[in-house]
């Protein structure tokens, strides 16, 4: 009885944080009940607090909100949560951006860190080609 407990104990959380998760994720959800869906966000961390993916969700309906603070504070949640994982570094790093654009890139850079295959051309823009004097309509 006593394996079974701890099984439980250990399991449910996840479980029920990962129902929660998929419940904040279901676009039907987010545009008829918005706060519904930023709640089940937020309990879904509150069920498992050592996983990212709720904060990258909550991070991702406070910024559709308006809440670009929210959002940002939720994307620094993420990194903080799994900072070796380039996906969560990767997708935090625009809502980190919405606050504070030397932060964000800072998140970006570390995912491009963790994974090489990102293009480098993402991390460091390409300067605007040139307009040939054709191509401009002003000229």
């Amino acid at each position: 009885v006593g394996v079974v407990l701890v099984a439980l104990a250990l399991v449910l959380p996840v479980t029920l944080a990962d129902a929660k998760l998929r419940r904040a994720r279901d676009p039907q959800l987010q545009e008829q009940h918005p706060k519904q869906a930023l709640a089940a966000a937020v309990d879904a961390q509150e069920l498992d607090s050592t996983w990212a993916e709720p904060a990258i969700t909550e991070g991702a309906l406070r910024f559709a909100a308006g809440d670009r603070a929210g959002a940002a504070a939720a994307g620094r949640r993420a990194v903080s949560l799994e900072p070796n994982n380039w996906s969560v570094q990767y997708r935090a790093s625009g809502l980190i951006g919405l606050e504070d654009a030397s932060a964000g890139r800072a998140a970006f850079l570390a995912a491009r860190e963790l994974n090489p295959r990102i293009p480098a051309v993402v991390a460091k823009p390409k300067p605007a080609a040139p307009v040939d004097s054709l191509q401009d309509p002003n000229s």
